[in-house]
């Protein structure tokens, strides 16, 4: 079932993958977040954690459906599928990926690394 979220560039129709972001606050409050369809389980995660958290991936059947008691739920990070790294952190990582030459800005404008060499052209 596709959930629609209306952004800033219209709307965008995603998937509940079944999966799960959790980690704990610097409070020790545990989070639970779901990961969508648009990307992996733990690039939602390291982009939506706060910076330095470690967090793991579950799937959903691993949640208790019971919430009465959440306040004494606890999690074992001592083995983290992923840090929080922040949405810009994220993004420079997944931009490089595709295109080693262009970074972003905080802002999300992407910009060349360097002017970029001369091409040659065939007269």
């Amino acid at each position: 079932m596709a959930t629609v979220f209306h952004t800033d560039k219209g709307k965008k129709a995603v998937t509940d993958t079944g999966k799960r972001v959790v980690y704990k606050d610097s409070d020790g409050n545990i989070h639970v977040r779901y990961a969508w369809s648009d990307y992996p389980a733990v690039h939602q995660g390291e982009m939506d954690v706060p910076i330095g958290l470690p967090f793991i991936v579950l799937d959903q059947s691993d949640i208790p459906t019971d919430t009465s008691f959440a306040d004494a739920w606890d999690v074992d990070l001592s083995s983290p599928d992923g840090v929080g790294k922040g949405y810009d952190a994220w993004l420079q990582e997944r931009i490089a990926e595709a295109d080693p030459n262009v970074h972003s800005t905080p802002h999300g404008e992407l910009k060349p690394v360097a002017d970029p060499a001369p091409i040659d052209t065939i007269s």
